[in-house]
């Protein structure tokens, strides 16, 4: 998974970039840049936790940004180690329901701490902005 990821990720670097500076005012890819800088880790981490957005997309998104090869490799490789966990543990004990129920409880208690955790963030840093003159 890692090594696909590398794929996309430099086949955006390479061939992306070129293409969206020639198709957007540098200004907006500035205040998305800048976006991504500010969010930083969470988002990156967040981003590989959150099983509807699709691995692939999420490589050539960072591949298009100016996110340093280290950072996403290690937050690629912390952010694909709870899902293979999960995956590799389901399927040895697919046919045992408590331990089935038990995965989906903590991903459940997990998603709403998560989101939760994300949201109080949010709050806290949309009330320094409005305090801010």
């Amino acid at each position: 998974a890692l090594l696909g990821a590398y794929l996309g990720f430099f086949l955006a670097r390479a061939l992306g970039q070129p293409l969206l500076r020639r198709l957007a005012r540098h200004e907006r890819l500035q205040r998305v840049q800048d976006w991504i800088d500010q969010a930083d880790v969470p988002l990156l981490l967040a981003v590989r936790l959150i099983p509807v957005i699709s691995f692939n997309l999420v490589n050539f998104v960072l591949g298009c940004t100016a996110i340093g090869w280290w950072r996403f490799t290690w937050t690629t490789a912390l952010g694909i180690l709870p899902v293979t966990v999960v995956s590799v543990s389901l399927g040895a004990h697919w046919r045992d329901w408590r331990v089935v129920l038990a995965f989906c409880g903590a991903a459940l208690v997990v998603t709403m701490t998560g989101y939760a955790i994300m949201r109080s963030r949010t709050r806290r840093r949309e009330g320094r902005s409005t305090l801010q003159p």
